[in-house]
């Protein structure tokens, strides 16, 4: 099966209809049927405002980085990409061709 990775990358503060945009890009994706989803916080980073994040233990900010992952076929990631901009969300994404497997 010909599959894809879309990473979608977010600010803990953003919003998409007064829920975190990470939440609600995960739940979308459940309600799509997609193959998976998962959300990662980052440690380190900076974006195209080129202001750096850095997560510390004693951090109390909610402007930190997430990663979202998402995989599924080509075809329906380009239907859902297309329902997350017409929902209002924005964000930064990247696409990779992967191959999905199981262990065991």
């Amino acid at each position: 099966m010909d599959t894809e990775l879309l990473i979608i990358f977010v600010n803990e503060s953003d919003r998409v209809h007064h829920r975190s945009a990470a939440d609600f890009i995960i739940r979308q994706a459940l309600d799509a049927g997609l193959v998976g989803a998962s959300a990662f916080r980052a440690i380190d980073g900076f974006g195209t405002h080129h202001r750096l994040h850095h997560q510390t233990l004693l951090s109390m900010t909610d402007d930190e980085g997430i990663a979202i992952f998402v995989s599924d076929t080509p075809d329906k990631l380009d239907h859902f990409v297309d329902a997350l901009t017409a929902a209002g969300v924005t964000a930064a994404t990247l696409r990779l061709p992967v191959t999905l497997g199981h262990l065991g």
